[in-house]
């Protein structure tokens, strides 16, 4: 697998299509493996598609300190650079890679030609609901109490992952997504570090900042409390405060939009960039 050093770690890293740089951004300790599935084999037909392991992830080096999702921003920017991707990119971030994409359209405006906002959020956006700034204590109980492998199968394969009515019918698919996510080696600190970076994230007063066009795209189903905001709300907050930022519901898909429905996500976001 090929890698880059940048910022003084070593980043895994995949390519697959020509074109337009097409970067994609995973949720908390995701990582490049997430998208090979379904993301990789179809819009690398028509882009550059690009995906990485961030720092602690994967086949990238261990870290130990503490980070924030502005630094994972400029790890993004730091390995399009070293692999020749100058030109303005498409940049798609699930989740806490969301975030990461915000700090890309702030920091360095001139790299982002589209940004792709998918079950995302910008921080405390109502002061009446505040974010804690570290990983929530109920989230580190629940680690402590079943063990980290248990705790992430049943937050990845759960309701907040799937619907009801897709994990009846289609069990493997959440199984093989936790699989995927499992062998890339993830340790409960390399977790809580993400998770802590994830909490912090605050863009909020700076999205009518973000300049390039953005879809923000979301799961109808999309509903349960995964550590910053409920994604239907959060998504709203994101379309209406980017200044062309566009909002799109998915019917019948949680926050694993990407495994759940991705032929109807697939081709919804490809129609979005064709026009950009």
């Amino acid at each position: 697998m090929p890698k880059v050093t940048v910022n003084g770690m070593q980043l895994a890293y995949t390519e697959a299509g020509s074109g337009t740089p097409f970067l994609f951004l995973p949720g908390t300790g995701g990582g490049k493996e997430y998208w090979a599935e379904y993301q990789v084999p179809f819009f690398s037909k028509y882009f550059r598609v690009i995906t990485l392991d961030q720092r602690g992830i994967g086949e990238s080096d261990r870290v130990e300190d503490h980070f924030e999702t502005r630094d994972l921003a400029n790890d993004a920017v730091a390995v399009l650079d070293a692999i020749g991707a100058t030109e303005p990119a498409h940049i798609l971030g699930h989740s806490m890679g969301g975030r990461t994409a915000q700090w890309m359209a702030l920091d360095h405006p001139q790299r982002v030609r589209s940004l792709l906002l998918v079950s995302s959020g910008s921080g405390e956006y109502d002061p009446a609901k505040p974010v804690d700034r570290c990983p929530p204590i109920w989230q580190t109980a629940q680690m402590i109490d079943m063990g980290f492998e248990a705790y992430t199968s049943s937050r990845m394969k759960g309701r907040l992952g799937f619907t009801d009515a897709f994990r009846a019918a289609h069990p493997e698919v959440p199984e093989k997504m936790f699989n995927t996510w499992w062998a890339t080696n993830p340790t409960p600190f390399t977790h809580l570090l993400y998770s802590r970076s994830r909490q912090r994230h605050e863009t909020t007063d700076r999205l009518g900042e973000i300049q390039c066009p953005t879809l923000v795209v979301y799961g109808s189903d999309d509903t349960v409390m995964g550590g910053t905001s409920f994604h239907p709300a959060s998504s709203a907050v994101l379309a209406e405060r980017i200044p062309n930022g566009e909002l799109l519901e998915i019917p019948g898909a949680a926050h694993h939009i990407f495994w759940e429905i991705p032929d109807v996500v697939n081709t919804a976001i490809l129609e979005y960039l064709q026009k950009h």
